[in-house]
């Protein structure tokens, strides 16, 4: 237990000294999340990417979800945006760099 507590420390130090050398576009946000994550999920500004963490063990070919995303519009990039706001506002943030 530990060492996943010292690889966790020592990635969120990496992630804020890249950020810190970095042109500091953007925003920077590390939550400590109170459940397991069972996706990644990457959100940018008009398409959403999903893989899932259950099937990605060992060799395993790794499904890769792609949505649109707009705001303004019902779709499921819209309720995974959503879900998305509903963890930040679950989790604690342990670290904040830059402003949008």
């Amino acid at each position: 237990m530990q060492d996943l507590q010292n690889k966790i420390h020592q990635t969120v130090k990496l992630l804020t000294t890249t950020y810190d050398r970095s042109s500091k576009k953007g925003k920077l946000n590390i939550y400590y999340l109170k459940n397991y994550p069972t996706q990644t999920i990457f959100l940018t500004e008009d398409k959403i990417v999903v893989t899932p963490y259950q099937v990605a063990s060992g060799q395993n070919v790794i499904p890769l979800f792609e949505y649109d995303y707009n705001e303004n519009k019902k779709s499921i990039g819209y309720h995974i945006s959503t879900d998305i706001d509903n963890v930040r506002i679950e989790s604690k943030i342990i670290e904040q760099r830059g402003s949008n």
